[in-house]
């Protein structure tokens, strides 16, 4: 594990990673390689520890974004784990207690300018912590952070919600551009954890566009699961071996093919 972390980190976040990552040619070729090493290495801990799942650690499922209410109690783990513990117990709610979410559905529906919404005071404090806010580097910029997110609520109501793979296809210099969380915009979904009960908890990912999803009333988005319960892992494997009581959740489909 420790190894393929620091592969992980090398290609994606590491100094050299990031300069190599700016070219999009050479970051297709580093995404391949990722995913046939993930596909690999989360084959090997399933079959020798049984700690990661069956499932397509890159697969999209299909949502309803109204039923991920919490955040996932996890602050770390990659796609395709499995993890028992309390994790998924969490109660901290996704809009009420995320402030970039509560901005976004605080101006979108009642109207209330950014500079008045949680997201301003977020922004200044990013910037005394980090030195960096979502790529912009002073408070003068606030306006074009703002103005961001207004152009994704815009695409999303007009056009409709698009994949990152469909974004990413019509134009990858954007794509590769707007990718704030380093890895490659193919995987760059809304990231969902899946508790004991196969309750969607979000984790890290796409906080933007859930929130403006949820604003939007849509029916369905496409999220990508990260980790699974342990006890939700072993309903897979129940209805896997011929059970189909409960084969109605998005993340059990895979599972009757």
């Amino acid at each position: 594990m420790i190894f393929w972390r620091a592969i992980r980190h090398l290609l994606f976040f590491s100094i050299v990673g990031k300069r190599i990552n700016q070219k999009p040619i050479f970051n297709d070729i580093i995404f391949y390689l990722f995913r046939e090493g993930t596909n690999i290495y989360t084959k090997y801990r399933l079959k020798i520890w049984g700690t990661h799942t069956d499932a397509d650690p890159f697969k999209i499922i299909q949502v309803n974004p109204d039923k991920i209410e919490n955040i996932s109690g996890l602050d770390f783990g990659h796609s395709g784990e499995v993890r028992s513990g309390d994790w998924d117990q969490s109660t901290k709610k996704f809009i009420e207690e995320n402030p970039v979410a509560q901005s976004i559905k605080l101006h979108f529906e009642n109207s209330v300018p950014w500079r008045e919404t949680p997201l301003y005071s977020v922004f200044q404090q990013e910037l005394n912590t980090r030195g960096d806010a979502w790529g912009y580097k002073s408070m003068s910029d606030f306006e074009k952070r703002c103005e961001e997110i207004e152009n994704l609520y815009n695409s999303i109501a007009t056009d409709g919600y698009l994949t990152n793979r469909e974004v990413y296809r019509q134009n990858r210099s954007r794509a590769h551009a707007k990718n704030n969380d380093g890895l490659h915009p193919n995987i760059h979904e809304v990231n969902v954890d899946i508790g004991r009960d196969g309750q969607l908890l979000w984790r890290r990912v796409g906080q933007n566009r859930l929130a403006i999803a949820k604003v939007l009333n849509l029916d369905k988005i496409p999220v990508r699961v990260a980790v699974r319960h342990t006890e939700w892992q072993q309903t897979r494997e129940t209805i896997q071996s011929g059970d189909q009581q409960s084969a109605d959740h998005p993340d059990l489909i895979d599972t009757l093919t």
